[in-house]
């Protein structure tokens, strides 16, 4: 498992087990077979203005800085890509992202790393 197979020092391990070199695999990084063949990838994360994400009970909250929040599940776009406070807000529809004034398209603000 490294980030490329040219970069051995990225190398976080070997795994004679192809289901468990995946299980530990990072982001950025990949599997590859003996020969250098990429077999398995995580992908980084994209966080730009319209990505589509999956919230899985990840808390919503009303701004960047409240401290309490709602817990919620579905489909959602991100607003704009901005990372405010470790938040970032996100819409209901593709077709909101980015649309003025913000207050009437925004859904909410969630955790960056609940992307």
């Amino acid at each position: 498992m490294r980030k490329s197979w040219a970069d051995a020092k990225s190398q976080l391990g070997a795994y004679s087990s192809l289901e468990n070199a995946k299980k530990a695999c990072k982001t950025g990084y990949s599997v590859f077979d003996n020969s250098g063949r990429v077999v398995y990838t995580v992908a980084e994360k994209t966080s730009t203005k319209g990505t589509k994400i999956t919230l899985n009970n990840a808390t919503l909250y009303a701004s960047s800085t409240a401290k309490t929040g709602t817990k919620k599940s579905g489909t959602f776009y991100l607003y704009d890509g901005q990372v405010v406070n470790g938040r970032m807000r996100i819409t209901n529809s593709a077709a909101n992202c980015g649309k003025a004034p913000a207050g009437n398209y925004v859904t909410g603000w969630i955790n960056q790393k609940d992307i």
